[in-house]
C-alpha cells in the first residue's frame, strides 16, 4: 500500500483560495505570472497569496516565459519552486526547484526536480494517458499529471496512470483565477483516495544506487519536511521549504 498522492493546486489568484487549497489537504499551491493568462499575478498580488501558504506546502511560480525580465519577476514573489514550459535556464542561485511542462514530442529534461505531464501545457485539455503512463514509468524525477483533470476524473485517472501527483487549475474553479472550494475540496479528496491498496507508483522516483538511508538521514531516502517520513514525496530529497539541508 502506497501513500497518497502530491496534489498541487494551481492558478490561484486569491489567499482565501490559497487557504482553501491548503485546508482541503493540497501538498503545494501555484500562482500563474510573466504571462497572457487570465490567472495571471503581479508581484504583489503573488506574495500575497504566498504569505498565507504554512510551511510544508509548496509555493509554485508558473510561467511561460521564456526572458531573463519574466525570470526575475517570478523569482521576486519568492516560491520554492518554478514551473517552466520554456527551455528557461535557472540558476542554482535561485535557490529555488525547477519543475519542467513535458508533452508528446518534447524530450524529457534532465535539469529539473519534477516534471508535469501536461500535453496542452497549461489550457486544460485532456491528458494522453498513453504518453502521460510512458513517462510516469521512465521518469527519474517524480512526475505530476495535468490537463482537464476534475473532482470527476481525477480518481481514474490517478489509477490509469499512476503518477506521482496530479495538478489541477480550471478543473476547481467558478471562473477564471476564481477557486470553488467545495471543488478543491472534492478533487482532492478523490485524488488521495485513489491510490488506496494500488501498490508501488510508477511515477515514483527510483531510488539512486548506493546504499538505502534511514528515514532521519538527509539525502535520497531522508525526509523533506516535518510529517514526510521519507523524501519520495519531495520534489528535492534532503532539503526543508526554506533551502536548508535536513538533519
Amino acid at each position: 500500500m502506497t501513500t497518497a498522492p502530491f496534489v498541487k493546486i494551481c492558478g490561484i489568484t486569491r489567499p482565501e483560495d490559497a487557504r482553501a487549497a491548503v485546508e482541503a489537504g493540497a501538498d503545494a499551491v501555484g500562482v500563474v505570472m510573466a504571462s497572457d493568462s487570465p490567472r495571471a499575478c503581479t508581484i504583489e498580488e503573488a506574495r500575497a497569496v504566498f504569505a498565507v501558504v504554512p510551511p510544508g506546502v509548496l509555493r509554485v511560480v508558473v510561467s511561460h516565459t521564456d526572458s531573463a525580465e519574466g525570470l526575475a519577476a517570478c523569482l521576486a514573489a519568492g516560491p520554492d519552486a518554478l514551473q517552466l514550459s520554456e527551455p528557461l535556464a535557472v540558476p542554482p542561485s535561485a535557490g529555488v526547484a525547477v519543475i519542467r511542462v513535458v508533452g508528446p514530442g518534447n524530450p524529457v529534461p534532465g535539469d529539473c526536480a519534477m516534471v508535469i505531464v501536461d500535453a496542452s501545457h497549461g489550457r486544460g485539455r485532456l491528458f494522453d494517458g498513453v504518453y502521460a503512463r510512458e513517462v510516469a514509468a521512465g521518469s527519474t524525477v517524480p512526475v505530476l499529471l495535468a490537463g482537464g483533470l476534475s473532482p470527476e476524473n481525477v480518481g481514474a485517472a490517478v489509477r490509469e496512470v499512476r503518477p506521482f501527483g496530479v495538478d489541477v487549475a480550471s478543473g476547481v474553479e467558478a471562473a477564471p483565477g476564481i477557486k470553488d472550494h467545495a471543488r478543491i475540496r472534492a478533487f482532492v479528496r478523490a485524488a488521495k483516495g485513489a491510490w488506496q491498496d494500488q501498490g508501488d507508483v510508477a511515477g515514483e522516483p527510483r531510488e539512486p544506487p548506493g546504499e538505502p538511508r534511514s528515514e532521519n538521514e538527509p539525502g535520497p531516502r531522508g525526509p523533506c519536511r516535518p510529517g514526510w517520513p521519507v523524501a519520495r514525496r519531495c520534489p528535492w530529497p534532503g532539503r526543508t521549504r526554506d533551502g536548508a539541508g535536513v538533519s
